[in-house]
């Protein structure tokens, strides 16, 4: 007798991996643990691990497809590579340190379906001890946006419409709005539209790929939705701490820059890079003066490590 045929995926799944195996395996286990109803298929970016995540996949889900990058794209370089002409109606992009609840992602995909005028929703990310993660940009990026962030003003002042503006730090995340961005951490797109936008812009290795693409949706005349009733546990950053730290800082100075200059123009790109500048200097000195008087070297570490970010950023070149 002839096989059945496969039905085609209608979900197509990008988790983009770099040294994250423990994590990555629990987020794969959290999918098909409880699977999603509609038919899915799941793609693992690795870009370039050193710690044994492909074996390991390829040993405990052999039903994932791995795609080997031999090297570190960047995480919209790597998502492009699984989803741009993939099948299916709508495409799902997860860190590899989320825990998916069960029906967040059938969640996503109705919503679209019953939403015509939505071109991609976000999930509801939440710490480990189940509360709304807060630190993750859902406001324009503008350099007023940036002074905010780097003079501290946004962190002191958490619940002012103003300063907390861009991260809606104001906005406790309990219901389901329309928003300038979603978090790339956890976002479900119409692929139709994913694929006709090109996926996300290459020419950012890490961060604010998500700030873009939101951009291009609103652009096309399509809402950012973010749903709180999609809810998934998100480590956030794992792949990005110790010795990287400084390199992602520095990536995300430049990502900013790419995106202000091709949406605002020069001048206020120019403006963002200089309130880094300052921004830098600044923790430089804190973190410096808090080491010393309080003789911990993981301060006075952590101020050197701005002067790497310095030095970074002021070299971007236009």
């Amino acid at each position: 007798m002839p096989r059945a045929a496969v039905p085609l995926p209608e979900l197509s799944i990008s988790i983009v991996s770099y040294n994250t195996c423990r994590d990555l395996i629990a987020c794969l286990k959290s999918i098909y643990d409880s699977p999603p109803e509609i038919e899915f298929a799941v793609t693992v970016v690795d870009n370039g691990s050193k710690d044994g995540s492909v074996d390991e996949v390829r040993a405990r889900f052999p039903q994932v497809r791995v795609i080997e990058t031999g090297e570190n794209l960047g995480y919209g370089r790597a998502n492009n590579r699984a989803l741009l002409g993939a099948p299916g109606r709508f495409y799902a992009i997860l860190n590899s340190d989320l825990v998916m609840k069960a029906g967040s992602l059938d969640t996503c995909c109705r919503y679209l379906d019953d939403h015509s005028g939505t071109g991609v929703v976000g999930g509801a990310l939440l710490n480990p001890d189940g509360t709304p993660q807060m630190d993750w940009a859902a406001g324009e990026l503008t350099s007023r946006a940036v002074a905010f962030e780097q003079l501290f003003l946004s962190q002191l002042f958490t619940k002012s419409r103003t300063f907390g503006d861009y991260f809606r730090s104001a906005w406790p995340r309990d219901d389901t709005r329309s928003l300038p961005q979603v978090c790339g951490a956890f976002l479900v797109i119409r692929a139709e539209l994913y694929d006709r936008l090109g996926g996300f812009d290459e020419d950012y290795f890490m961060y604010c790929e998500d700030t873009d693409l939101c951009k291009r949706v609103r652009d096309a005349g399509l809402s950012c939705d973010y749903l709180h009733t999609a809810p998934a546990t998100h480590g956030h950053g794992k792949s990005s701490q110790g010795a990287l730290r400084p390199r992602m800082v520095f990536e995300h100075n430049r990502s900013r820059i790419i995106y202000l200059r091709k949406f605002a123009g020069d001048r206020e790109a120019k403006r963002a890079q200089a309130i880094m500048l300052l921004g830098s200097r600044l923790r430089i000195l804190i973190w410096t003066v808090a080491g010393v008087l309080t003789m911990r070297r993981s301060w006075t570490e952590k101020g050197l490590s701005y002067k790497e970010v310095l030095a970074a950023t002021r070299k971007i070149e236009w």
